[in-house]
Parts: structure tokens; sequence; C-alpha cells
């Protein structure tokens, strides 16, 4: 990578090879092609992301928006064929989990009222899901749609 990243600095303008300086000291790789020509940028799962930004949620209680969500089309969009969560969890008939905002760690658990009487964890997110809503996994269609939208009380478990 060393040669390449040099080879690009006599390619492009100061502004630019600083910008992709910056890109790259976040985690980014710099990738080039057989004839080292044509450079392309790869974010690794790790750089996208880090697990220093996420912290555990202190114990307590939020009141949140709550709704229900399955594995179909509608629910999922072009994710839907995949059957796994955004942290790798594959699905299986009979989970209980949420989708959170990113301040909530994977496996953070927590206590939704109605839901299920045992902790259920963080396991996946959500392009609309942001602040104090939580996404709630069920296995219809049928079940997401008639848990409607509830704004509750969540207690969040201690780690």
């Amino acid at each position: 990578m060393g040669r390449d990243k040099n080879a690009a600095k006599f390619l492009l303008p100061w502004g630019i090879m600083f910008s992709i300086f910056v890109f790259l000291a976040s985690g980014h790789q710099c990738v080039a092609d057989a004839g080292g020509r044509n450079y392309s940028f790869v974010t690794p799962v790790a750089a996208s992301m880090p697990a220093g930004r996420v912290k555990p949620q202190p114990p307590g209680t939020i009141k949140m928006r709550t709704t229900g969500y399955c594995a179909c089309a509608r629910c999922c969009g072009k994710w839907a064929r995949h059957r796994t969560t955004a942290s790798g969890h594959k699905i299986k008939r009979g989970d209980k989990f949420a989708a959170a905002d990113r301040k909530f760690a994977f496996g953070s658990k927590v206590i939704v009222p109605g839901y299920s009487k045992r902790p259920i964890e963080i396991k996946d997110r959500g392009g609309s899901i942001r602040g104090n809503k939580l996404d709630l996994y069920f296995d219809t269609h049928k079940k997401a749609k008639n848990w409607g939208v509830k704004t509750l009380h969540v207690q969040i478990v201690p780690a």
C-alpha cells in the first residue's frame, strides 16, 4: 500500500491528497488495480462501526416509541432476502429482539412491557430508527402490524 499511496501523491492536487490522507487515517484502505492507475477506497466493517463510539446505555427507564417489524420485503426492503440482522444474527422462527439507534450497542438488553417478559437484545439497526425509537421483531407481518405504534417506558438492563 505504501508505494501505491506515494504514486497517488504525484497524480493528485494537494487538497485532494490531504483529504485522502485523512480518509485513510480513519481506518479506510486504498486499493489499486493491477496497473496501479485506478484507485478505490474500501471501508472495512470495523471502521464503519467503531466499537469505541457506541457506549452501553446506563441502566434505567426510557420513554420510547416502539413499532413492530418482520423480515418481509415490506418491512425490510432489499435486506429481506438475507434474513440476517445488522449484527450478523441469523433470524430464526420465534426470535425476539429489537432494532435500535446506534447509541445502543449490539447486545444491549432491554425489557419492553407487553412484548416479552424476559430481557431482549438489540441485534439490528434501521435507517429510520433514530433517537428514542425501538423496532421490535415479529415472525409475521400481521403480528408486527397488530403491534402498531406504542409509546412505552422501556427498561434498560445493566450489562
